[in-house]
């Protein structure tokens, strides 16, 4: 697979995740109430509806729980899962390619009375900052992810999410 059929792939992963985070979020609209709000059980006076309630709650439990993990762990090849992010910006070639994106100079409006050598001169300046500032701020924020991610998957936030799953 080439570099950028590699990239769009992982844009792809990206609006997957985000998509099942807004998934997750509609199921989560749906249960608040049925966890917190008293006049639920209260509107079904100890009736079957209470029942019926409680199954409610527990599949909509269920299914956050299972979005919830395969949004972030799944790590089959075509899921869109935090996992399949991560590992495909690790490939060194993915990350090279991110970052002279990244790192691209937007350009410099030069104003005020200058010769175009000036005006040169400036541009390339303001242009050499840029593209340094840019590389320091990627790297700086790559390695963030890297190791927040690695964190992430050692906590006992996962460890449990992933027993709650099972």
């Amino acid at each position: 697979m080439s570099i950028e059929e590699r990239l769009k792939k992982l844009e792809t992963i990206n609006q997957k995740i985000v998509d099942s985070y807004f998934i997750v979020e509609q199921y989560w609209q749906v249960l608040e109430p049925l966890l917190f709000d008293e006049r639920v059980y209260s509107t079904w006076d100890n009736s079957e509806g209470v029942v019926a309630v409680k199954v409610v709650r527990m599949g909509l439990y269920t299914s956050i729980m299972i979005e919830l993990y395969a949004s972030l762990f799944d790590k089959g090849n075509k899921v869109g899962s935090l996992y399949n992010l991560i590992e495909g910006v690790k490939d060194s070639e993915v990350k090279k390619q991110l970052r002279k994106r990244f790192c691209a100079p937007k350009g410099t409006t030069i104003v005020g009375d200058h010769t175009e050598d000036e005006i040169e001169y400036l541009q390339k300046m303001f242009e050499k900052d840029e593209i340094s500032r840019k590389e320091e701020t990627f790297d700086k924020f790559y390695s963030e992810v890297i190791t927040e991610y690695e964190k992430l998957i050692k906590s006992d936030l996962v460890n449990n999410l992933s027993y709650s799953r099972f």
